[in-house]
């Protein structure tokens, strides 16, 4: 939901991919056609608007095409933190990585 002046608007937006880490949301990832832009514009905003709402909260979000992984942070808006350009075949793995160092940050900042 959010609320728009004093009216409460039900917001169906569900991301493509919702990571958590003992029940706690960490990091949401939109995939997008090898074509599209996941460095600016309309599709960072999409996946921000998903990675602030009031059910989802992540203080990480980040784009896939399929050839690019843009992931952001919350606070820095403007700047992508990581940008990554490899090969097809090797996608999976460096996801995992990369999902794994995000993962391992959150948890010291919530005292794990």
């Amino acid at each position: 939901y959010c609320y728009i002046g004093s009216v409460k608007r039900d917001i169906n937006c569900i991301p493509d991919y919702l990571f958590q880490v003992a029940g706690r949301n960490v990091f949401v990832l939109d995939a997008k056609a090898p074509n599209e832009d996941i460095l600016k514009g309309k599709n960072v905003e999409q996946c921000y608007s998903y990675a602030i709402h009031g059910d989802i909260r992540v203080p990480y979000y980040g784009l896939c095409n399929g050839r690019q992984i843009s992931i952001f942070q919350i606070l820095i808006t403007k700047h992508f933190l990581f940008m990554f350009a490899f090969c097809y075949l090797i996608i999976s793995y460096c996801l995992f990585l990369v999902i794994c160092i995000l993962v391992f940050d959150r948890l010291l900042d919530v005292g794990y």
